[in-house]
């Protein structure tokens, strides 16, 4: 139950930039939210599209029990020295709407790279391998979303967490992935 919320705001440093920040403040969540079974929600409040950003302000969702855990144990994280937590409150009655925020992987060269070994491994000629690819290549969008910068904790490369902004009519609940990121269920707006 989306009940209460605190809030993680990225304080200006010289030698860290605000996205840079808010990637640390993502990456410290990720590690700790797969403790929550999907009871933690994440919205981005200052989330911009035309700038491809996420703001330097993440509000955390979630019953007052699981986000007191939550809070204390981001105390203890490395973002505790680049952002302000703020106190645990009640979500307020004045809610504006509901949006959801999801996950959007863009599959990029690694899938083509993947089709080329297979047509390759299945005796198609070269030509026609590069017809398909070339094909392919014009058909798929590039994805411009607000994003982070994410280390993986199991392999160590980095990637970008995109993240979509959608306004929903009407609450919808759901489960949370260990991003705080849900493909159905929103988040209160104000």
């Amino acid at each position: 139950m989306l009940s209460h919320y605190f809030e993680i705001k990225a304080v200006p440093h010289e030698e860290m930039p605000q996205s840079a920040i808010t990637s640390l403040a993502m990456q410290d969540l990720h590690s700790l939210l797969k403790d929550f079974e999907g009871k933690v929600a994440l919205a981005f409040p200052n989330y911009q599209k035309h700038v491809l950003t996420l703001g330097g302000r993440i509000r955390c969702f979630g019953d007052s029990a699981s986000l007191e855990i939550l809070r204390l144990k981001l105390s203890n994280k490395t973002i505790s020295d680049y952002a302000i937590i703020t106190n645990i409150n009640p979500v307020p009655t004045n809610i504006r709407g509901y949006y959801n925020y999801s996950r959007v992987q863009n599959k990029g060269l690694s899938d083509l790279r993947r089709q080329q070994r297979r047509l390759e491994s299945e005796g198609v000629c070269e030509d026609r391998i590069k017809e398909i690819l070339g094909n392919k290549a014009q058909n798929q969008k590039q994805i411009t979303l607000p994003h982070v910068h994410i280390k993986s904790s199991s392999t160590g490369q980095q990637f970008l967490l995109m993240i979509k902004q959608k306004q929903k009519p009407m609450k919808s609940t759901g489960v949370f992935n260990s991003y705080g990121l849900s493909k159905d269920a929103t988040v209160p707006w104000f």
